[in-house]
């Protein structure tokens, strides 16, 4: 299966995506910062980044560029806003996005096409 850094100051919902994931067998790190996340790439080696675009430091588009610089798969999560989804990942960059709140079934289905 396959390995997916989730990067999300809620620690709740990390928790909460972190343990679904790894019921399906995925290896699922936590990180609550653009920052920590990047750290942690160094280490963990995600196929999958899942961030929440409304980290306080998001930093805009830097974020997302600054993972697929390190080749690899951004997906986005949060509320959806007047902007169509397809507008944020041109405009981000980003492989997906995945609209808050969302089912645990959505959120399978979107994590096993990307990292299968």
């Amino acid at each position: 299966m396959g390995r997916v850094l989730v990067v999300d100051d809620s620690i709740e919902i990390g928790k909460l995506v972190k343990l679904s994931l790894e019921r399906l067998g995925h290896k699922v790190e936590l990180a609550s910062s653009v920052r920590e996340g990047l750290e942690k790439l160094k280490s963990f080696k995600p196929e999958l980044v899942l961030m929440d675009m409304l980290l306080p430091e998001f930093m805009g588009l830097k974020a997302v560029h600054e993972f697929k610089r390190r080749g690899v798969l951004v997906y986005l999560f949060g509320v959806p806003r007047e902007d169509s989804i397809e507008d944020i990942l041109r405009e981000s960059g980003a492989d997906g996005y995945i609209t808050k709140p969302f089912s645990l079934s959505e959120l399978y289905e979107k994590i096993e096409k990307a990292v299968n």
